[in-house]
């Protein structure tokens, strides 16, 4: 899906709104499921988990697009739709383009390759690492840039530093914050909104909290 600047015009638009209006659909029935009167059976726990597994790479698609001002013709509707899927997904919108745009600026660049081991750590260290990188990692950048978006400034990049290292992509995203005061405030603004909405869902699903966290490492998966 990686297609940079490429503007999507006519059928490509058509087909964009149609997948939007599915995820966002997708999403509503996730946070409103505990107020009907349905049984949380295999079957129907089956059914959220799978849907939101086969939908994850499409609502991450759209939102790529959008941190590539690709999704619609329109820069406005772009970044709205872009920054409403985003947090929709639990991410802020401005995090998720910066990190995004940087991983372009270094790809194929020890600071975008998991697996590229430094020379002074140890095989099993590196190891170790990869994997928490591959199978946790998204999810530890994301909270990392919560915490990040809440403190000042000056201490943003010391954060992703002390927690990734100086070689790092978190440590880039947060120099970058540093030097962006609006876009601070705005994932500031961004976190706070997905935190309400984590309370929110956490809330509806109170007696079946496991849903919630089933929920996320589903869509951690493909």
């Amino acid at each position: 899906r990686d297609r940079g600047r490429h503007i999507h015009t006519g059928w490509g638009s058509v087909l964009n709104i149609l997948l939007t209006v599915v995820v966002l659909a997708h999403a509503v029935v996730l946070f409103t499921f505990p107020l009907f009167d349905i049984a949380l059976t295999p079957w129907t726990v089956t059914a959220l988990l799978l849907s939101t597994f086969l939908l994850a790479n499409v609502h991450w698609g759209l939102v790529h697009d959008a941190c590539h001002g690709s999704l619609f013709h329109s820069k406005t509707a772009n970044n709205m739709v872009g920054r409403f899927l985003s947090v929709v997904l639990f991410y802020s919108f401005e995090g998720m383009r910066l990190g995004h745009l940087l991983h372009h600026r270094y790809s194929r660049t020890p600071l975008d390759r998991p697996d590229h081991a430094a020379a002074n750590c140890s095989r099993l260290r590196s190891t170790v690492g990869y994997y928490c990188q591959i199978l946790g990692g998204d999810y530890l950048s994301k909270v990392s840039t919560i915490f990040a978006s809440i403190l000042p400034l000056r201490a943003v990049p010391w954060w992703m530093k002390t927690l990734f290292g100086e070689k790092s992509m978190q440590y880039e995203i947060g120099k970058q914050l540093k030097k962006n005061s609006a876009l601070h405030t705005t994932a500031v603004i961004e976190h706070a909104i997905i935190a309400l909405e984590l309370s929110l869902l956490c809330l509806l699903y109170q007696d079946f909290l496991w849903m919630v966290v089933a929920i996320f490492i589903v869509r951690a998966l493909p």
